[in-house]
């Protein structure tokens, strides 16, 4: 099977749900392989790379698996620039692309497979 580009796009917020956790375990499992993986946050989502995340209803996944899921993410997380309104990227210890709206439907595009959390 040839490798694939997978988008995961994640929506959720980690406050309230386990969900956005859970989204990047499954994108650090898909990105194991041969497969490319994008991640992409937008709205609440974003709080995952952010500190707040610690007391998230996701935490533990947060903490188990997100620094590895950003070290194999090239170049950082997509990051819908809106969602950033409020907040300094350099108070998250990953790395942060911004993207715009035009910029997300492009990635979709490039992309051969979707999860969508």
């Amino acid at each position: 099977m040839p490798a694939r580009h997978i988008l995961v796009l994640v929506t959720g917020d980690p406050m309230k749900s386990a969900r956005p956790g859970e989204a990047i375990r499954m994108a650090l499992g898909l990105g194991s392989g041969t497969h490319t993986v994008s991640v992409v946050l937008r709205g609440p989502a974003v709080a995952l790379l952010f500190p707040e995340a610690e007391e998230s209803a996701c935490a533990d996944e947060v903490e188990k698996y997100l620094p590895s899921l950003a070290e194999a993410l090239d170049p950082g997380f997509y990051v819908e620039r809106s969602a950033l309104q409020g907040r300094d990227p350099g108070d998250s210890e990953f790395r942060i692309v911004p993207v715009e709206p035009p910029d997300i439907a492009k990635l979709v595009a490039r992309a051969d497979r979707f999860v969508i959390f």
